[in-house]
């Protein structure tokens, strides 16, 4: 795209066509493109056109990232998936945060603003208040092992009625009226985890104090407080979460007491245990999993690219839900670093901030 007005301000910056054309990339091969953003004339008179260009590049590579990031987490046993994924999560993602501060910095320093754009910049001064470059390399790290975790709860199995099935695929059977059947479904669940326990610890124990000296490479106490800073929390602070939770355990948790006494009363037991929450109340009949019919599919992809065209294909083609799925990771866990290191997001920003530049 060309950037500026005027002859002066003129430069060509070649954006990726689409994220499909992304799919071998590497960190060198994107760098250009950062590259040539870091060194294209900017001034507050060119500063929306330079400021889309940014917003195109990143929502391309981003696109690109994320869909890698989904097959591996539909098949956390294929190799080149697993591959995929550590090379954008681990090395390039990193390295795109950097460069997000780094033109962010460009930006703040020529004292462009807009009104609708006022509390985005409050986000990229606080990105580039708490960035620190001895911290990327452990964004890389903790990468890796969020990458770990996906790999190991992906991996979780039990044996049902001769069959082996994942955690999800119990799920159902915790909905059903015979109680013995919902115990029996929850404890192998449990045990399939409680197997794991060591490894799945030791990666808590590790992520822990990685983020423990990001947060203090960056000048912050503990890592609640980075946190805090890097997700951009301007409105509400620990403090504020703290008194929240108060007022949830002194308001929410008696009618939940309730609820669970309702429950024990209706189920007809003395005490309500963890697979008697999900069994419905008003039904004998429990809820199913959706049929794996490609009608099901077909409508996510027609409500995907009504959001946006392409997206539609993001929807697995073989039509099955998602608790069918085996090696795919069971609960949240540790997501992407985006929401660990400070990136700028300038494609939402610009689109959805009151009004599209240009």
């Amino acid at each position: 795209m060309v950037l500026g007005p005027s002859q002066e301000c003129r430069v060509t910056l070649a954006i990726p066509a689409s994220p499909q054309t992304l799919v071998d990339a590497t960190w060198e091969t994107l760098a250009p493109h950062y590259e040539a953003l870091a060194s294209a004339p900017v001034s507050r008179e060119t500063a929306e056109a330079w400021l889309r260009a940014w917003s195109e590049l990143s929502a391309v590579v981003d696109e690109a990232g994320t869909l890698a990031m989904i097959a591996y987490t539909c098949d956390t046993a294929d190799p080149a998936k697993e591959a995929a994924n550590l090379r954008w999560s681990s090395e390039i993602f990193p390295k795109v945060g950097e460069q997000n501060v780094r033109l962010a910095e460009r930006l703040v320093a020529i004292g462009w603003s807009r009104d609708d754009m006022a509390v985005v910049l409050d986000e990229f001064r606080t990105d580039i208040e708490i960035f620190r470059e001895a911290n990327v390399p452990l964004f890389a790290e903790l990468e890796e092992h969020s990458a770990a975790y996906q790999k190991i709860t992906g991996g979780l199995e039990a044996e049902w009625e001769g069959e082996r099935v994942t955690i999800p695929q119990l799920q159902p059977h915790l909905k059903v009226r015979d109680r013995a059947v919902r115990e029996r479904a929850f404890r192998l669940g449990a045990e399939a985890y409680l197997a794991q326990r060591e490894a799945l610890a030791a990666l808590f124990d590790t992520m822990f104090a990685l983020r423990q000296r990001l947060a203090a490479n960056a000048g912050f106490a503990n890592y609640m407080e980075y946190a805090f800073r890097a997700k951009h929390r301007f409105d509400y602070s620990p403090a504020d979460c703290a008194r929240f939770h108060a007022a949830v355990e002194a308001t929410a948790a008696p009618a939940v007491e309730r609820l669970m006494a309702h429950r024990r009363e209706s189920l007809g037991v003395a005490t309500v245990r963890p697979w008697d929450t999900l069994v419905q109340l008003e039904s004998e009949r429990p809820g199913a999993p959706l049929p794996r019919h490609g009608r099901f599919r077909g409508a996510g992809q027609a409500h995907l690219r009504c959001a946006r065209p392409g997206a539609g294909g993001a929807v697995p083609r073989d039509g099955r839900g998602r608790a069918a799925r085996p090696r795919e990771p069971t609960g949240q866990g540790p997501r992407r670093l985006l929401h660990q290191a400070p990136m700028a997001r300038p494609a939402v920003h610009l689109h959805e901030r009151g009004r599209r530049a240009g």
